[in-house]
């Protein structure tokens, strides 16, 4: 198994969603940057076994984390939106 930040994957999914809803520009350079954005205001969480992915999958199920996940992100999309680089 691969070294792998599993917040990277929460955020994707969130971005996903919440993205075409915005009214934002979704090209990959304000897609890296909403990720970057997010992901640096959030902590890491890096997976290297099985078990590893199976507790961070059960984060999923907190509501306190997919609050954080999702302000993150809608904050990201805010700040691209109103100041996009590309």
């Amino acid at each position: 198994m691969e070294l792998r930040n599993y917040m990277e994957l929460v955020v994707e999914k969130s971005i996903n969603e919440l993205l075409p809803k915005s009214g934002a520009c979704d090209c990959e350079k304000c897609r890296l940057d909403i990720m970057s954005l997010a992901l640096n205001n959030l902590k890491s969480q890096y997976i290297v076994t099985e078990t590893g992915a199976l507790y961070a999958k059960l984060r999923d199920f907190d509501f306190q984390h997919n609050v954080d996940v999702t302000a993150a992100v809608v904050n990201a999309i805010q700040k691209v939106k109103d100041r996009p680089q590309h």
